[in-house]
């Protein structure tokens, strides 16, 4: 399970390095959005809940846990934008959410054996078929695509940003 660990621990880097962003928005402006060359962006309260959806996604969803009990979770699904947000948590709420499911993630990855991590899955998200490995992979690949995001809101909104 050597491996699974180090997938692991990969996703926590990544997600450690988001959260210092995040720690550095201003809670009051977190459903701010910019205009970019004629572009509506999505504010940081949606990319954070995206984080979450997409975590729980690839890693607990696709590998069979329907069961989840986390409606407000299809309001941060590709193809949705920041808007209205009938069932979504508050900040403080959603932030809590991210470390829970996160660490739940965590304790999954952590679980697969080499014959786990070479089942075949399917990335629903992404409409691909692949392994459960390279399906962790991306879910760290996604991860740090949104870093510049956040801490380019972090920075408008005067926070530290290295």
């Amino acid at each position: 399970m050597e491996i699974a660990a180090t997938i692991a621990e990969m996703l926590d880097q990544s997600r450690k390095f988001n959260r210092f962003y995040i720690s550095q928005l201003d809670a009051d402006r977190v459903h701010e959005r910019y205009t970019l060359e004629g572009k509506l962006l999505n504010s940081a309260y949606w990319i954070v809940g995206h984080l979450v959806w997409a975590e729980v996604s690839l890693v607990l969803i696709q590998e069979g846990k329907q069961d989840l009990d986390l409606p407000w979770l299809k309001e941060f699904q590709i193809g949705k934008r920041d808007g209205n947000f009938e069932t979504a948590p508050s900040w403080p709420e959603l932030l809590g959410l991210m470390r829970t499911w996160h660490d739940k993630c965590l304790e999954f990855i952590r679980t697969q054996t080499p014959e786990d991590l070479a089942t075949p899955t399917y990335v629903a998200p992404a409409r691909w078929d692949t392994v459960r490995k390279k399906a962790f992979y991306h879910c760290i690949r996604h991860e740090s695509f949104h870093t510049g995001q956040l801490s380019w809101i972090a920075g408008v909104h005067g926070g530290r940003t290295p």
